[in-house]
This record gives C-alpha cells, structure tokens and sequence, in this order.
C-alpha cells in the first residue's frame, strides 16, 4: 500500500523536476541572449567616450595654483 501510494507519486515527482530544470534553463538562456545583445549593441553604438582623467590631470598642472606648487 505505501509503495503504491509512493509509486503513484515519483512521476508526479519527476515532472515537477523536469519543470523546474525547464525553468531553469530557460532563464539561463533568456539571460545570455539578453547579454549577447547587450555585446552587439555596444559594438554597434560604442558610447562617447568619457575625457580621460589624465586631461584633467594636465589642465591643473598648466593652471596657476598648480604651476606655483612645487614638485
């Protein structure tokens, strides 16, 4: 009687498995495609680029406070 009610309950057992792997998987796959496109999309359309801290850097340099400090 229990090995009945046990068998009666496995495949229902292994098909909330198999769901949730389903699951799983799909999401997996939903996020790399979201981050292939993501990929494509920024060699696409490559943002401005930002000025580099380096230009800053020479901009306080060549200014007068700068210029009177000591190196």
């Amino acid at each position: 009687m229990v090995q009945q009610a046990q068998a009666d309950g496995a495949p229902i057992q292994r098909q909330g498995r198999a769901r949730r792997h389903i699951q799983v998987v799909t999401k997996t796959q939903m996020h790399l495609r979201q981050m292939e496109a993501a990929q494509r999309a920024a060699h696409v359309a490559p943002l401005y680029p930002k000025p580099a801290h380096s230009q800053h850097y020479y901009a306080e340099l060549q200014s007068p406070t700068m210029a009177a400090r000591t190196r």
